[in-house]
This record gives C-alpha cells, structure tokens and sequence, in this order.
C-alpha cells in the first residue's frame, strides 16, 4: 500500500527534498521498503503529522489537505502547525519560507547570483524574496548544503537530489 502526501505552500507543486523527504512534483510518496514491507496506516498518520507540522504536506484524501486547498482557493491564509519543539518565532517561520522560495529561483548559470566561492549571493536573496534585512545565515539555515555546483546537478537532473 501506498500514501501519498501533497505539499501545499511555497513548494507547492514543486520537485524538492526537504528534510529528506523527495517532493515530486509536490508529491511524496510512502510505499513498501526495500523488503516489500507496506507502511502501516499508523505509520502514515504518524508521518501525515509531522509533513503536516514542518512543512505543509497532507496526506492526500484527507480532511486537512482539503480544507487548506479549499482556503488557498478562496484567497484565505491558513497557518500550518507549528512544531512545538523548534522554538521558531512567526516571523521566522516566515522569513526561512521568503529565503527558500528566492533559492530555488536562483539561476546556477547567472553569475550575480553567486558568490565566488559558489555560495548563493546574499544580495540575489534578498532580491528575489524581496527581504531587505537577509543574512548569510538565514540562508544557511534555509538551504545548509547549497552551493552553485549542487544547483547545476538539480538544473541539469532534478531528480537526482
């Protein structure tokens, strides 16, 4: 059996890895492991949770996923769940999703968007989420591992993350 999770928010529709989950097309699939061994529905509640929590996926079908397609399509925001052990401010939540939404615009073939040494351009971030007040952390936190080289593999197979 499978389930399948639908990312909504700034990812939506989008082929993304987040936290190690492989979004395709803005969807995440929960199938057998490589024994057979089908998920339990247990174990999908339990995973739909924590989606749900950090990075607005629902699992497809459910009353949650509805209600916030139903919201998004009247114009109406709807706050996601918030983890309880993070500790993130609103505003923080905010800003990591303004950064992540500018870096994957980022273009691996324009240079201004690039520092020398192939880290995302500050400045290009702060552009592109129109954020004046983006740091060279907030980025890092957002997107650890990014660097031009990596954008050009995506670029290049994004399936390949």
């Amino acid at each position: 059996m499978e389930y399948r999770f639908i990312k909504t928010g700034a990812f939506a529709g989008k082929t993304v890895n987040l936290g190690g989950y492989q979004f395709v097309e803005g969807v995440y699939t929960l199938g057998p492991n490589k024994d057979g061994v089908s998920p339990s529905p247990q174990d999908a509640a339990s995973l739909g949770d924590y989606l749900g929590k950090c990075y607005e996926a629902y699992q497809e079908g459910s009353e949650k996923l509805a209600a916030v397609l139903a919201a998004a399509e009247a114009g109406v925001a709807v706050e996601p769940a918030k983890p309880a052990d993070h500790g993130h401010t609103d505003e923080a939540r905010a800003r990591r999703t303004l950064v992540a939404a500018a870096l994957v615009k980022l273009d691996p073939e324009n240079d201004e968007h690039w520092t020398s040494g192939g880290l995302p351009s500050v400045e290009a971030v702060r552009a592109l989420s129109e954020t004046a007040d983006v740091s060279r952390a907030d980025i890092q936190e957002a997107a650890p591992k990014l660097t031009r080289e990596e954008a050009k593999k995506v670029a290049a197979d994004p399936l390949a993350q």
